[in-house]
């Protein structure tokens, strides 16, 4: 029974560490897709970009956002490394990008989201971007309806709340 909980444990930590490497490799990810992308290294083995990216199973928006995160807070802002693995989400530093003007103002957001959990960041990033307290204002809410077969969509509104 140890022998079985130790195994299973282990596996747990090797996972984590799995996860790791993925976090920590977005950046040099995102530097190697903007240099393929701008100096076009996929030809000749692939006829487009979109052609490479459908190889690589990503979608042209994840490499548009990881390369912008090189290019904008390591590139132009100058951003330790060590500053922005911290944050510990390569998807909420893109969600900085949009909304920091210059370095100081990105340094400031990356040191008040780095702490926070998953959802402490976004509410901080969403709060940032619209402006918006989602804890301090009214909630408006409607119903979607799609159809099945259409598709179409019609938004019912409830003014009770």
């Amino acid at each position: 029974m140890k022998e079985l909980a130790r195994r299973n444990y282990d596996f747990c930590i090797e996972t984590i560490g799995l996860v790791r490497v993925i976090e920590e490799n977005f950046l040099e990810v995102g530097a190697r897709l903007s240099k393929i992308y701008k100096e076009e290294l996929y030809k000749p083995g692939w006829d487009t970009w979109q052609d490479y990216l459908e190889d690589m199973r990503m979608s042209e928006s994840k490499a548009s956002r990881l390369s912008n995160i090189h290019a904008r807070l390591e590139g132009e802002f100058e951003i330790p490394k060590t500053k922005l693995l911290a944050v510990g989400s390569w998807s909420d530093l893109s969600e900085v990008l949009p909304i920091a003007k210059d370095k100081k103002e990105a340094l400031q957001i990356i040191e008040k989201i780095t702490p926070l959990d998953r959802e402490g960041r976004r509410q901080f990033l969403r709060k940032k971007k619209t402006g918006i307290d989602p804890d301090n204002h009214e909630h408006d809410y409607y119903i979607l309806k799609i159809c099945k077969t259409g598709g179409e969509r019609i938004r019912i509104y409830d003014d009770e709340n």
